[in-house]
C-alpha cells in the first residue's frame, strides 16, 4: 500500500516534544508521509531552533505564525501546507 499520509503538528512553546515526535516520524519504516510542522507563535529560541533543526529536511514543511491562533486554527494551517500535494490520508498530531 503506498497512500500518502499528511501529517500535522502544531507547536507552542513546546520544543521538545516537538522535535521528539517529528525525529520519531522521521525514523519510521513508512517514508510516504509529509509533515507540515505549525509553529503558533512560540517564545524565544524556538523557532531559531526548528528551522535550524528542519528547515532543508524535504519531508518536513514549516510555517511560523506570528500571533498563536489557537489549536485548531493551526491544525489549518497545516491543511493549507498540504494543498500543493494533497495526502490520502491525514494524522493531525
Amino acid at each position: 500500500m503506498n497512500s500518502r499520509v499528511g501529517i500535522i503538528i502544531v507547536n507552542y512553546n513546546q520544543l521538545k516534544y516537538t522535535k521528539d515526535c517529528v525525529d520519531s516520524l522521521l525514523r519510521s519504516d513508512f517514508q510516504n508521509f509529509q509533515i507540515a510542522l505549525i509553529d503558533n507563535a512560540s517564545r524565544g529560541e524556538i523557532t531559531k531552533q526548528l528551522a535550524t533543526e528542519y528547515l532543508n529536511n524535504e519531508k518536513v514543511n514549516l510555517c511560523f505564525l506570528e500571533e498563536n491562533i489557537g489549536y485548531a486554527a493551526g491544525v489549518n494551517k497545516g491543511f493549507v501546507l498540504h494543498q500543493h500535494n494533497i495526502p490520502d490520508y491525514f494524522l493531525i498530531i
